[in-house]
């Protein structure tokens, strides 16, 4: 089924012992329909629940579901696992609370399957499962400077694992929940991943999974995150990357209440992550 291994798509999932069988159910709606994709999904046992033992592991393989259970905490540790053991040409990033959109998944399918023109890595489009509206304010319908790559969140994300695997660049396990910073490991990602080549990136105008978009469900930053965004900016660099770092310097104060926002985006886009 593909060139890379046995399937066209893995959905990777990054999950909790308390989500993991939502992504098994939301696999199994979109199994039943494309038989080139399969889940691999990857389980952190944050409250001691997860308990699996091999004949259930092997039931859900013979489903095209692969169970993994993660040593220690960290969602890049999880998306990098997810990555090494997807065998397919491509791989979705997911969260284990996704719900997915079975038609617009398989026209996903056969956009990927027909390309004329392969691109290393593409992002989707997803709705609100509160209320079916766009996640975001998506205007993008090609990449245009590399500060792009912010607007993207990690579940819209579709990696080329042949490239992936040709340019040996994975998550930042120093970043996203469960690490010291707790975020824009995606966008870390594709700056390392693409550097100046922003062109091999496409924008695909289709809604295929919905995620909560409910303000209370999303805590409070830590101040740490914001060293990491100045840090992101580091990387973009040009002036561009300075009227961000004002205008973020100036939200976010304002939002959180917090002068020292400031100073946490200057640290980090003086002195970039530490190795």
């Amino acid at each position: 089924m593909s060139s890379n291994g046995c399937y066209l798509l893995s959905l990777c999932f990054s999950c909790d012992d308390l989500n993991y069988k939502k992504a098994i159910e939301q696999s199994l709606l979109v199994l039943s329909e494309e038989k080139s994709v399969c889940s691999v999904i990857i389980v952190q046992n944050l409250h001691g629940t997860f308990k699996f033992d091999h004949e259930d592991l092997d039931l859900y393989r013979e489903k095209r579901i692969f169970i993994y259970f993660q040593e220690g905490k960290g969602l890049s540790r999880s998306r990098n696992l997810g990555l090494e053991k997807s065998k397919s040409n491509y791989v979705w990033i997911l969260d284990g609370d996704v719900e997915f959109d079975i038609p617009i998944v398989s026209k996903l399918i056969f956009s990927l399957r027909n390309r004329s023109e392969k691109k290393s890595t593409l992002s989707i489009k997803i709705k609100c499962t509160e209320c079916n509206k766009p996640y975001k304010n998506y205007k993008n319908k090609k990449m245009i400077k590399k500060s792009d790559f912010l607007k993207i969140s990690s579940i819209e994300m579709i990696i080329a694992k042949a490239e992936q695997e040709k340019r040996e660049v994975w998550f930042d396990e120093k970043l996203g929940l469960g690490a010291k910073y707790k975020g824009t490991e995606e966008v870390d990602f594709l700056l390392r991943f693409h550097g100046n080549d922003k062109d091999s990136h496409e924008f695909l105008d289709l809604f295929p999974a919905k995620h909560t978009c409910l303000g209370e469900n999303r805590s409070r930053p830590e101040i740490n995150i914001f060293y990491a965004r100045g840090a992101l900016l580091k990387k973009i660099g040009g002036l561009e990357s300075v009227a961000i770092f004002i205008y973020w310097g100036v939200k976010f104060s304002f939002r959180w209440k917090n002068a020292s926002i400031f100073f946490m985006l200057y640290e980090g886009y003086r002195h970039g992550l530490p190795d």
